[in-house]
């Protein structure tokens, strides 16, 4: 089941964290928030993208908060501050 750990804004994007435990030891960490600015998705030599709104929405799934702060510097385009302020919620402490 997901559960919003954190709900917030970080850099001006609505930012919402989910973990979801499914009790047998695996967990997951979701970000749900939107690109932040127009782009191009699919940015590939040769291949043509597609084009996405600023207010689109986007989530970001990792298997731990390292993982997540990766991700959402690549995928999300979040600075290393905001990604890394955003996981520091990680896994949340009872489930620790």
């Amino acid at each position: 089941m997901w559960k919003t750990i954190f709900e917030g804004v970080v850099e001006g994007r609505p930012v919402v964290l989910k973990e979801y435990d499914d009790g047998d030891g695996s967990r997951e960490l979701r970000v749900e928030t939107n690109y932040g600015s127009d782009q191009m998705i699919g940015d590939i030599p040769g291949v043509i993208g597609y084009p996405v709104s600023a207010d689109d929405s986007m989530h970001v799934d990792a298997s731990t908060p390292e993982e997540l702060v990766q991700k959402l510097i690549e995928l999300g385009a979040f600075s290393v501050e905001a990604a890394k302020d955003i996981a520091r919620h990680g896994w949340s402490p009872k489930n620790s």
